[in-house]
């Protein structure tokens, strides 16, 4: 498996568009509101082409391990496997709490992220240096919808900003599949560029 590769190509895969949570760790948790547990099916839409053209997704949960299909499954044996590591951590004012290590997958149009119980390094730095930023609006269950952003510096930290409507509806590792997602597509980064991530409350 390897650590090469990037996720913009998914976009072109799909032919259309893919498009925080406070409180809680990433494992399954969410932030206020639903619960996810250790199972489950969660299915709804993003824009991520920002043409107002929402692509169907799916993000379900098998163990500790959360898995996001978006379009149509195109996890074959022909498709590419990329893998990497990412640190998590969650910023509460100027702290930052690590929350884990996970595994992203990456194979044609799903993903999944498991915990891999490995020690984090120490917290990343927030600097604004060659910032760039990308919003795909999510539907909500309740038939609303509400924007997710991400945000990367050119130390390869990934913000996500995460606003209620999400974190409530959203566990954070389906949350994070979301973000690397939206990342790929609309800022272009590969997978392997995201060197930690970082949760963060959108402000209302």
């Amino acid at each position: 498996t390897g650590d090469t590769g990037g996720l913009g190509g998914l976009g072109g895969s799909l032919g259309g568009g893919l498009g925080g949570s406070s409180g809680g760790g990433l494992g399954g948790s969410v932030g206020t509101g639903s619960t996810s547990g250790t199972s489950g099916t969660l299915t709804s839409s993003i824009d991520l082409g920002g043409s107002g053209t929402s692509t169907p997704f799916t993000l379900s949960a098998t163990g500790n391990t959360t898995t996001l299909t978006v379009g149509v499954s195109t996890a074959d044996s022909s498709a590419e496997i990329i893998q990497t590591l990412s640190p998590i951590f969650r910023q509460q004012g100027e702290a930052l709490t690590p929350l884990g290590e996970f595994r992203i997958t990456q194979r044609g149009s799903n993903w999944t992220a498991t915990p891999t119980g490995t020690s984090l390094p120490s917290a990343p730095t927030l600097n604004q240096n060659g910032l760039r930023q990308a919003s795909a609006p999510v539907t909500l269950p309740s038939g609303g919808n509400a924007s997710l952003t991400v945000a990367i510096n050119d130390d390869g930290v990934l913000q996500i900003k995460v606003p209620a409507g999400i974190s409530q509806t959203h566990s954070d590792q389906q949350i994070l599949l979301l973000a690397m997602a939206i990342a790929g597509q609309k800022l272009n980064v590969s997978q392997s560029a995201i060197k930690a991530v970082v949760f963060q409350d959108a402000t209302p």
